[in-house]
């Protein structure tokens, strides 16, 4: 495969950090709109519907977008991920997936876990090309909705942002497949 069809990782970083920049600015401007997050509607996931909705309401208006896939698996929509370690990745068939106008995929839902609220976002800084792989050409945030005793909620961060340097380094689901 030719050597230039692949990103840089300084284009990688570029991209990911206006991508953090671009979900960053529209959660400011949709809790200025709409009040805290933690006041939102459709913020309990039931079904891929509900994904639609609180993206329509809460996130799409305060982007520009090319394209709004919703919960469509065509293979422009389509949206599969694996780890470092090339094991696939979890379902996303129900989250509501759009391009950015600089043709950045997002898939996002909101999601429960115990106490914590939120909404989990993935961004594919190269859109359906490949590799589709966590930590190289996707990444995962969260729109933190309630999350007690860890983080403030009102906020857009990185996953994995509550794991220890160990985890992060020894884990290869969530951090690294091997140390540099």
């Amino acid at each position: 495969r030719d050597l230039h069809s692949f990103p840089t990782r300084r284009s990688s970083d570029l991209r990911l950090k206006k991508a953090y920049s671009v979900l960053s600015q529209a959660a400011q401007k949709a809790i200025s709109d709409n009040g805290p997050m933690s006041t939102w509607t459709n913020c309990v996931h039931k079904s891929g519907d509900d994904a639609v909705q609180f993206a329509n309401k809460y996130v799409i208006p305060y982007l520009s977008i090319s394209k709004s896939c919703e919960l469509n698996n065509d293979e422009t929509c389509k949206f599969q991920y694996y780890s470092l370690d090339k094991t696939k990745g979890f379902s996303t068939s129900y989250y509501t997936r759009f391009y950015l106008t600089d043709g950045t995929l997002i898939a996002l839902a909101p999601l429960i876990a115990g106490e914590i609220k939120y909404i989990a976002v993935f961004v594919d800084i190269n859109g359906a090309k490949k590799p589709n792989i966590l930590g190289k050409d996707i990444f995962l945030f969260h729109y933190n909705l309630y999350y007690p005793n860890i983080l403030a909620s009102d906020k857009f961060i990185p996953e994995g942002i509550n794991l220890s340097r160990e985890d992060i380094i020894n884990n290869s689901q969530e951090g690294c497949s091997k140390q540099i």
